[in-house]
């Protein structure tokens, strides 16, 4: 079975009708990717649907019609679900179709507006859930679609607890089809009972009191047994419904204590990104330090010509100055020559020739001194201002620290971005945890486990009786049978026949289990090693109580606690049910959602490059945490489809479309 094509009409989050379509006839390897909550598990349910008219939750409870029908189709009175699956099976073409329809939005009356069609190379096939049940079986469907929970409680088998190998066996049993022949045994117990009643109306027709009497005591012990054999039927109904809430709550607590881890790592994680925070606003305070002094690198050029001009101008205000203060002095001079009439330099009394000549000496000085500006000291302004101005071009910032600002806010804003998507998933997952949850858990756990260890004492107890009143029945069947009647001897001999045909039954259901127990765990152990990244885990061993066990190169048979590892956990459980998948001797695409939510990079590159060859077709339904970018290299080419579901809000609902990089 390889399905091409989908058609899916008001189902789950889907408004309207949306198509996928699986590129090269549904073979290889398929991606739906899409966040939490967009509406990739419903995809794989609108498919359950489709195949057998029901879909149940992860406690194994039917959801019901009216959970599964779009909200916005219902807003609008549109009371309709439909879903189409086309696909390839043994050479030929199939579809079937699957709707339910009704005027109200009520579970009932979906219940009878239901309908289904199968038709094979285009011609309608009469007894179509017979027709799905042969392609598909829906005992064995769990291990073709399937999701990361269904992973984890195939984990809790290495537990080695009596509920966790009840598990396993069930599952082998499933795959085998044994509850098929429990079928058969259980409808020759009901001949068997059948011809029994017979047997007494007979005996009570010849009547007698001997005949009363032992007629009955057989109608007691035959009544007793069948109330003993219905009460072991609900203990075990109710064992069944235990088990299912202790792995729930289990599963529940691994969550937690997950979250817990998680919690730690939270604080980890706020505390790295506080500190990288400080170091942004440090960084982010230098670049706004250096950016107020950009205006100082733009003036740097004008300011270097200002300062030469400013230069200029202040040497020549300083040989102006000096100039003048030698003319001051020799005004001094000339007037002191004038004052005394001696020439100040050797004395010699100044005749009226050299004293005129000294006068105009004099004036001639002091009109120099008129044109060099009556500024009695030297102009410092010009030296004042080139200062200020080296001083602004010498602090100016340079480029390459812009630069280096840059590459480090860079790296911080990186790894803040980084820390924070982790910080918002372990947020994601704390949500809703309350502190005292575990410790309630844990308790109900242990209530649950010793109300199933009274159960099943219950039922060792009324196996024991059920075995006696079973004696006391042969006893009288060996009496009655004694009875020389013809008819009652073909009776007798009538239910004899059928105790040994269910004796067989029964012998044969053990023997083939076991033998078969043999097969899932060569499979299993071959895909193991194909995955495991530990060489020195040699196998996997399913022992005679069906518990799991990881056997090393040496024959060491290795106890949890000694390897434990998430991911190895999780390759263990995916080992295990893709060998149930090849021993149900069917052909089925594998729907895997999101199945590697704890697979550290190494177990998940293994199983990525293994799961092309889990199935002809093999659908996976991932979350970019799970599958990153580049991931796709791991599968070597083999991918023919990839999606991405994106929810728009309930009016418009969710739409598959083709994955954009």
């Amino acid at each position: 079975m390889q399905i091409e094509r989908i058609k899916i009409l008001n189902f789950g989050p889907f408004n309207g009708q949306k198509e996928i379509v699986f590129s090269g006839d549904g073979g290889g390897v398929h991606l739906i990717r899409g966040d939490n909550g967009q509406g990739k598990t419903s995809i794989q349910r609108a498919i359950l649907w489709n195949l057998y008219g029901k879909v149940v939750d992860r406690k194994g409870q039917e959801i019901r019609a009216t959970s599964l029908v779009n909200r916005e189709a219902v807003r609008q009175d549109i009371y309709q679900m439909a879903v189409t699956l086309y696909f390839n099976h043994d050479g030929a073409k199939w579809s079937i179709f699957r709707k339910m329809q009704a005027h109200s939005h009520d579970d009932k009356k979906y219940q009878s507006g239901r309908s289904v069609a199968v038709s094979k190379d285009g011609e309608p096939q009469p007894n179509g859930e017979q027709q799905i049940q042969r392609i598909l079986p829906y005992e064995v469907s769990r291990f073709f679609f399937f999701d990361g929970e269904m992973l984890r409680d195939y984990e809790e088998l290495l537990d080695q607890t009596s509920q966790s190998t009840a598990f396993l066996r069930d599952s082998i049993e499933r795959v085998l089809g044994i509850p098929y022949l429990r079928t058969a045994r259980e409808d020759l117990y009901a001949v068997q009972k059948s011809i029994e009643g017979e047997r007494a109306k007979l005996l009570r027709r010849l009547g007698g009191s001997s005949y009363d009497e032992l007629v009955e005591q057989y109608l007691g012990v035959s009544e007793e047994i069948n109330a003993r054999e219905d009460q072991i039927k609900q203990i075990q109904k109710d064992m069944v419904r235990l088990r299912a809430e202790i792995a729930e709550k289990k599963r529940r607590l691994a969550d937690i204590h997950s979250v817990q881890e998680a919690a730690n790592e939270r604080l980890a994680l706020e505390a790295k990104i506080a500190g990288l925070t400080a170091d942004r606003d440090r960084e982010l305070m230098a670049l706004k330090q250096l950016t107020s002094q950009v205006y100082k690198s733009i003036l740097s050029k004008p300011a270097n010509e200002i300062i030469s001009r400013l230069d200029a101008k202040h040497q020549a205000s300083m040989a102006k100055y000096d100039q003048k203060q030698r003319m001051l002095e020799r005004q001094d001079q000339l007037e002191q020559a004038k004052a005394l009439q001696k020439c100040q330099m050797c004395g010699t009394v100044l005749d009226p020739a050299k004293l005129a000549e000294t006068e105009a000496s004099l004036r001639e000085v002091k009109l120099r001194i008129q044109s060099l500006t009556e500024v009695p000291e030297p102009n410092l302004e010009y030296e004042g201002l080139a200062i200020r101005l080296r001083q602004m071009v010498s602090v100016a910032p340079e480029r390459i620290k812009f630069k280096d600002i840059e590459t480090r806010m860079l790296a911080i804003e990186h790894q803040l971005a980084s820390h924070q998507a982790k910080l918002n998933d372990v947020k994601e997952r704390l949500i809703g945890v309350e502190e005292d949850e575990p410790r309630k858990l844990e308790m109900s756990i242990q209530d649950f486990s010793e109300q199933l260890g009274t159960l099943r004492a219950r039922e060792e107890a009324e196996k024991i009786d059920l075995d006696l009143a079973r004696e006391v029945k042969r006893e009288l069947d060996q009496k009655i049978s004694g009875i020389n009647q013809a008819e009652l001897t073909v009776l007798a001999k009538r239910i004899e026949t059928i105790k040994a045909a269910a004796e067989v039954f029964d012998g044969a259901v053990s023997a083939y289990r076991d033998e078969r127990r043999a097969d899932v765990e060569s499979a299993a152990t071959g895909i193991f090693r194909l995955i495991r990244t530990k060489e020195s885990f040699a196998r996997l061993a399913i022992n005679n109580q069906f518990g799991l066990n990881i056997v090393t190169e040496d024959g060491t048979v290795l106890d949890r606690a000694e390897w434990r590892s998430s991911g190895e956990e999780q390759i263990v459980a995916l080992a295990l049910i893709g060998a149930l998948n090849r021993c149900a001797q069917v052909k089925a695409p594998v729907f895997m959602d999101t199945p590697f939510g704890r697979l550290d990079t190494k177990h998940g590159k293994r199983v990525l490059a293994f799961l092309p060859n889990l199935a002809d077709q093999v659908v996976l339904l991932v979350t970019d945490r799970e599958f990153h970018k580049g991931d796709e290299r791991f599968l070597e080419g083999k991918i023919r489809s990839d999606f991405t579901v994106t929810y728009r809000g309930e009016k418009e609902g969710a739409f598959v479309n083709p994955t954009t990089t």
